[in-house]
């Protein structure tokens, strides 16, 4: 093998992502039904295992599409979030799509924010975050791109 060649393959094998192996996956079971604790707390109480109260649930059934329309600080980022999250990781979602009215809004409060998708994402199954092509991309293949209403003609066709 070539100098150059052994270089490549370097190259490469550096960019691979080593997925981290995680024992205990509880604190990341967002629709449990309760917590692991001896005390077993109801969803929402415990903060070791964070769970999602009964307004923060989807909708029974099949939805692609699901409006979460609350008054403030009452979970809707979170809760959007870990229901793209947990789509994306049983691969029911292949593709989809992050819709704020600015960019800085997908980028502070949707993606990157406390309880935005790098947050809430299971250290097995975090997205990559591309923000010059505006997409993440989940390990499995999922993908979902960020669209703002600042310039609606760029995102049309």
């Amino acid at each position: 093998m070539y100098a150059t060649q052994k270089t490549r393959v370097t190259r490469v094998e550096s960019r691979r992502r080593v997925l981290p192996v995680v024992a205990d996956r509880s604190p990341w079971d967002w629709y449990a039904e309760s917590c692991p604790c001896p005390g077993a707390l109801p969803p929402g109480e415990c903060r070791a295992h964070p769970r999602a109260r009964p307004s923060q649930r989807p909708p029974a059934g099949d939805w692609r599409v699901w409006a979460y329309v609350a008054g403030r600080g009452a979970g809707k980022t979170r809760a959007g979030a870990c229901w793209v999250q947990h789509r994306a990781h049983k691969g029911i979602m292949e593709r989809g799509c992050l819709i704020a009215p600015t960019t800085a809004d997908i980028r502070d409060v949707m993606v990157d924010g406390p309880s935005g998708l790098l947050a809430v994402a299971p250290p097995w199954c975090r997205p990559r975050s591309e923000p010059s092509k505006r997409r993440l991309t989940w390990p499995n293949g999922a993908a979902a791109i960020c669209l703002s209403g600042e310039e609606p003609e760029r995102d049309r066709g």
